[in-house]
């Protein structure tokens, strides 16, 4: 996806300042892994982990649900972390420029 098309200065400037602090990219990630699963695994000053223990979160609070029916839940868990990884990927793209190093003219 080209991000011009969707972006606007405005919106690249904030993406940039958003990814160069790593505080608030954890912040912004467990609020929005809250809304796909919350089980506890979130905590405070902890990277959040997406792997960590959501089928058994599923299978413990679903025991009713047929195999089947907890396939299709975890598979819409995995496809909902699979995107918002994805979307942090792309978010990281966002930088300022490396600036070249001055190199000294050592003939002077």
């Amino acid at each position: 996806m080209n991000f011009s098309d969707i972006l606007d200065d405005n919106e690249r400037q904030a993406l940039i300042a958003f990814n160069a602090s790593d505080t608030m990219k954890q912040a912004v990630k467990k609020v929005l892994l809250a809304g796909i699963y919350d089980n506890g695994t979130l905590k405070a000053g902890k990277p959040a982990d997406p792997l960590r223990n959501t089928a058994f979160y599923l299978v413990s609070n679903m025991p009713e649900i047929p195999n089947e029916q907890l396939g299709e839940e975890l598979r819409a868990v995995w496809q909902g972390i699979n995107a918002l990884e994805s979307a942090f990927k792309k978010i990281s793209e966002f930088k300022l420029p490396e600036k070249a190093e001055k190199k000294l003219n050592q003939a002077r």
